[in-house]
């Protein structure tokens, strides 16, 4: 059965924390639990193919590759029970610093994707909005470049399958700290050897 990884569920944990301003009920700009998705849904499980999915879940298609684990060796080395993505629905929050919304998350993690920053070097892709009017998709192996309307309002974030997930606690982070809602830098998991 399709499992998160654990340093998903602290990024996930860290995001919800900060971002979930009204942790008891739904808020349309707070990041609630249901728009943190980790583990692929029906949706997912039906097409067959999702770094949402494990390897239980992930089948091959009539005449197409499973993009999320023949791509790249990465993946294909790394294929387990574990999905390997996040996605991050919308949001909107005031810090000291400004108001932020996913928009900005979006624009300021793409930013660090195209400049190589180590804490993005897992990440295979980004699906995202810049604006809620259009789809784009960062994709470090540069074979897409679109998605579905759905990422209108959520960002997908997917890791190689062979990575831990530590550099995804670390991105939400470093994100949480340029916001100005943390001022230390919190202790993450070793990376496995």
């Amino acid at each position: 059965m399709t499992a998160a990884k654990p340093n998903h569920l602290k990024a996930r944990r860290l995001l919800l924390d900060h971002l979930d301003r009204h942790p008891d009920r739904t808020v349309k700009n707070d990041l609630d639990p249901h728009e943190a998705g980790i583990v692929g849904d029906a949706a997912h499980k039906a097409g067959g193919d999702s770094y949402h999915l494990g390897k239980d879940r992930i089948r091959a298609r009539a005449g197409r590759d499973r993009y999320s684990v023949d791509e790249s060796r990465r993946d294909r080395d790394g294929l387990d029970d574990h999905a390997s993505a996040m996605d991050i629905g919308f949001f909107k929050v005031r810090t000291p610093r400004g108001t932020f919304d996913l928009y900005d998350f979006n624009a300021w993690l793409v930013e660090l994707c195209k400049a190589d920053h180590p804490d993005t070097r897992d990440l295979r892709e980004v699906i995202y909005s810049p604006d809620g009017r259009t789809v784009r998709r960062w994709d470090r192996l540069g074979r897409r470049s679109s998605g579905d309307d759905s990422h209108l309002t959520h960002t997908h974030l997917s890791e190689h399958r062979d990575a831990d997930g530590h550099r995804m606690v670390r991105l939400a982070n470093r994100w949480l700290r340029h916001i100005g809602l943390i001022t230390a830098k919190i202790q993450e998991e070793a990376p496995a050897a």
